[in-house]
């Protein structure tokens, strides 16, 4: 099981290096296995053109869904990745805010498919390639 968060969280780390990211926000989240498709649905559709927007307004570097059926219980988990903190809980209190007001009931229905939640915050220390291409 430490192997497959280890493996979540190098990847991640990689996904958000390749485009430059100081900090990566790991949400993981239990969720019902039979649920875990519904949240994914409801994420991309609801809440992603929020996190979108905050992307393409250059406050967030990316973000992504990382979904498992197998490994650990943490099946349904988000990263975040952001030039640093402020920007990060900027860019995510506007999605919030934004996500909320549209979808009143949508932290409800969230919170009714998956039971258990928590947060790691990462800096980003090494990764390689670096951006001038050194090791």
């Amino acid at each position: 099981m430490k192997k497959t968060y280890l493996m979540l969280v190098f990847l991640t780390l990689f996904l958000a290096y390749s485009v430059n990211a100081q900090i990566v926000v790991f949400s993981q989240n239990k969720c019902y296995s039979d649920k875990v498709e519904e949240v994914l649905k409801a994420s991309k559709e609801e809440f992603g053109p929020f996190l979108n927007a905050q992307v393409d307004a250059g406050n967030l570097v990316n973000w992504g869904i990382l979904t498992h059926h197998w490994g650990d219980e943490w099946n349904f988990n988000i990263y975040y990745s952001a030039e640093n903190m402020e920007k990060f809980q900027s860019a995510f209190d506007e999605a919030i805010k934004g996500y909320v007001e549209k979808y009143p009931e949508g932290v409800k229905k969230f919170q009714s498919a998956c039971f258990e939640h928590k947060d790691n915050i990462y800096n980003m220390s090494y990764a390689y390639p670096t951006d001038d291409g050194e090791g």
